[in-house]
């Protein structure tokens, strides 16, 4: 007589599933019983054969668990913080190191209920572990990214690798400045500004400056407002500011300049800004055009298209040859628009290049090329 398979005991995490209606218990049995499953954790296992799609999953259990969820693709890993994790625990329990701000390690999980995980990560580590709630499949593709690269010598775990001196430098918006008394107030003014920006979704900031006034202005959804006027006594110091972490030439305060700063936001968002400085009667003014990486890979569903106007836009981009205008005011969705066209396109089986007035987001897999009118490259 046969005898039905044993019964395996599910996690909280998949029987809140069950009881949701958003997966079917039989199947995740089954899923639970099978042998090719190896040692691969039920629930990444349950994502990849589709029982269960990541993203309604990552929703359920932020809202069911209240964590804050972050998209793998939109984050910038730190590298040298991944080796100095051990690769084992990282593989067993498929979870990733993103930052780290103080004595607390921000860590990409995709089961909150993994407790056991958190304790070992916090023995290992000797830091405190906040739990951030990511996809299961990129999680898992992420962490194998992570476990191949990690194949250095014992050297490259435990000693920094000395910056480029080319490469970017990141302005950490959660990290407390070794300021003089003098500029803590300008440096606390300029973080907070920035944070206060990329949290409300701004697309620029203007500093204005006046005879008895500094302006602070947001454009939100292409519409500028008044933000915030600070004392007018920080106006120079705020500038001074700037031009340090964009790199630039701190006593030239009459011709324009232009330049770029990063900053990283807690736990692993990184934005870059555009800064532009004008000479005006009474200082100079600022703007600050932010530039968000994950604009870049907003897929053609969010842009707002009718059903008509995308079938008519994804028609265009495929085609070998033409023209096609994108145009609207400032923080109308522009760039985001463009980004996901050449996105779409970005296959690898074609030769793609742009030139662009500047590179505002770098694509992998695109050659970007930067007007420079001062040496005759132009778009001609």
């Amino acid at each position: 007589m046969a005898t039905n398979p044993e019964h395996i005991a599910l996690t909280p995490v998949l029987r809140a599933l069950v009881s949701n209606g958003l997966s079917d218990e039989a199947q995740l049995q089954s899923l639970a019983a099978d042998p090719a499953r190896g040692k691969t954790p039920l629930l990444f296992y349950v994502v990849e054969k589709g029982a269960v799609p990541a993203a309604v999953l990552m929703a359920h259990l932020s809202a069911r668990y209240n964590m804050p969820m972050l998209d793998l693709d939109a984050a910038a890993i730190d590298e040298l913080l991944i080796r100095k994790l051990d690769k084992g625990l990282m593989i067993r329990y498929l979870v990733l190191p993103l930052s780290k701000h103080g004595d607390t390690l921000y860590l990409a999980m995709a089961d909150p209920t993994d407790f056991k995980a958190v304790e070992d990560v916090k023995f290992n580590t000797g830091l405190q572990v906040m739990p951030i709630l990511v996809e299961a499949n990129k999680l898992a593709k992420a962490v194998n990214a992570a476990a191949n690269s990690m194949q250095g010598g014992i050297d490259d775990v435990f000693m920094d690798k000395p910056r480029d001196e080319e490469e970017q430098e990141e302005f950490d918006l959660a990290q407390k400045n070794d300021s003089t008394v003098e500029d803590a107030p300008v440096v606390r003014f300029v973080q907070q500004l920035l944070l206060d920006a990329i949290q409300r979704g701004v697309s620029d900031i203007h500093l204005e400056p006046y005879e008895k006034d500094f302006r602070v202005r947001y454009r939100l959804d292409g519409v500028l407002q008044d933000a915030l006027h600070p004392p007018v006594a920080l106006r120079d110091g705020v500038t001074s500011r700037l031009k340090i972490l964009c790199r630039l030439d701190i006593s030239e305060r009459r011709l324009p300049q232009d330049g770029r700063l990063r900053v990283r936001v807690p736990p692993a968002r990184v934005i870059d800004f555009r800064v532009s400085f004008l000479s005006t009667s009474f200082g100079e003014t600022i703007v600050l055009r932010l530039l968000d990486p994950a604009s870049s890979k907003v897929p053609i569903e969010q842009l707002g298209f009718l059903p008509e106007q995308r079938k008519a836009f994804e028609e265009a981009i495929h085609r070998p040859y033409g023209m096609i205008l994108v145009t609207g005011p400032t923080g109308s969705g522009k760039t985001t628009t463009l980004y996901t066209a050449l996105n779409i396109l970005n296959t690898g089986d074609c030769n793609i290049s742009t030139a662009e007035d500047p590179v505002e987001i770098p694509v992998y897999g695109i050659n970007q090329v930067n007007i420079n009118e001062r040496i005759g490259l132009n778009f001609a």
